[in-house]
């Protein structure tokens, strides 16, 4: 999928912007208080549970069909955010 395949923003961008976002390869992300929100919760197992926002998710699906890759850096529980984010990008469209 192309950048002129996704749907429209629901705001305008100037062409400057579009032509240079076109030419982003990789997009790394903070996980920790830039993908969430810093809160954590515990689950039954003790487990650390983070909380996501939908539109994180939303951009991160947005950039796997516009055939850019994204990756995640995170100081906690690598493993709890890898599962989110596959997750996510493999979630119904």
């Amino acid at each position: 999928m192309k950048f002129s395949d996704l749907p429209p923003l629901p705001f305008d961008i100037s062409d400057a912007v579009c032509d240079k976002a076109k030419q982003i390869k990789l997009a790394i992300f903070d996980v920790d208080g830039v993908l969430t929100d810093g809160r954590l919760y515990y689950g039954k197992n003790g487990e650390k549970l983070k909380v996501f926002h939908a539109l994180d998710g939303h951009g991160l699906k947005m950039l796997h069909r516009a055939e850019r890759l994204a990756a995640l850096k995170s100081n906690g529980d690598a493993t709890a955010d890898q599962t989110e984010a596959q997750n996510e990008l493999t979630s119904s469209q």
